[in-house]
Formats: structure tokens, C-alpha cells, sequence
């Protein structure tokens, strides 16, 4: 996918030291200076199914300009940051037709993580909890969001803000 994308830049001669495409296990960094020249290109590759995190979250901010909408994919960028730095395997679950955020393992442990911008309403709770309370083991999972309200824990699953996750020292 990154060679591809790569070569798509170079066929619209877009400068190769402008171009920097760097995969560190999942996590895709794409860095370019000639942004608005390349954004529909980039935009056709990365409708699919796979997920892209950004290792700087101002990059998306340059490219597509400040929209509210996008706060839950920024907040689930951040936790996906975060996972990396504290030296996770992370992946995307999927039981079923649902999806888990993040399943994310190190050194032989493992744990589930959902994130959502607000549990307002019954709908988000049921999906976000809901997700996690379909996997049948003993690992911790967490929803997190930025409702600080919401202190509650269901069925073992806890609920973290983002403060509450990115400090936390206990995984």
C-alpha cells in the first residue's frame, strides 16, 4: 500500500524529497509538502477498510482543515499513539459483524480498547460496552472517551477519559 501510494506521487511528479512514506508496524506516517496537489490521489487509495493513524495529528489538521466531525478519529488516533509508545502490538478486532478498536498485546499480555468522543447516548453505550462485553476472557478492556461525567464501569469493563488513559500507569 505505502509503495503504491509513493509511486502515485511520483506519476504526478511531486518532488521525491517532499515524499516521506515511513510503516512502522502498522503505523503510516505520510509527510508532504505539496499537500493540496496530492490530496485526491491519497484520498481514492485510503477508502478501504484499513485504517490509517497519522504519527502527527497537526498533519491532518494542514490537510483537511479543523471539523468537528473528525474528533472521535483524532481521539482514536491519540490511543493509538499512545498504545505504540508504551510498545504495543496493536491491532483492529473484529468478532462478528463488530469491530474493537484496538486489541492491543505485550510481552504475552493482552487488552481491548474502544473509543468514542461521548457516551451520550443509550446507542454509543451499548456499542461501545456492548463490543467489549462480547469477547469471553480474562483481559482488561477499556472504553475511553472525553466525557468526564460518565464514572460508571459495566460488567467489568471500565470507563477511562482520555486524561484518565494517557496517564495512567497501570498497563
Amino acid at each position: 500500500m505505502l509503495k503504491l501510494i509513493k509511486n502515485g506521487l511520483l506519476a504526478l511528479s511531486v518532488n521525491p524529497d517532499q515524499i516521506i512514506v515511513l510503516d512502522f508496524d502498522s503505523l503510516a506516517l505520510f509527510e508532504i509538502a505539496e499537500a493540496s496537489k496530492i490530496y485526491e490521489y491519497i484520498s481514492k487509495i485510503l477508502k478501504t477498510q484499513e485504517k490509517f493513524y497519522v504519527s502527527d495529528i497537526s498533519i491532518i489538521y494542514a490537510t483537511l482543515g479543523n471539523r468537528d466531525r473528525m474528533i472521535s478519529g483524532i481521539l482514536e488516533n491519540i490511543v493509538f499513539l499512545e498504545l505504540k509508545r508504551r510498545g504495543y502490538r496493536v491491532f483492529v478486532g473484529k468478532l462478528g459483524s463488530s469491530e474493537i478498536d484496538f486489541v492491543a498485546e505485550k510481552r504475552g499480555t493482552k487488552m481491548y480498547v474502544q473509543v468514542t468522543y461521548k457516551l451520550e447516548s443509550e446507542e454509543t453505550i451499548k456499542r461501545e460496552f456492548g463490543n467489549l462485553l462480547s469477547i469471553n476472557d480474562q483481559y482488561p478492556k477499556y472504553v475511553v472517551s472525553m466525557d468526564e461525567r460518565w464514572k460508571e464501569s459495566i460488567e467489568g469493563i471500565k470507563h477511562l477519559t482520555v486524561q484518565e488513559f494517557l496517564l495512567s500507569d497501570s498497563y
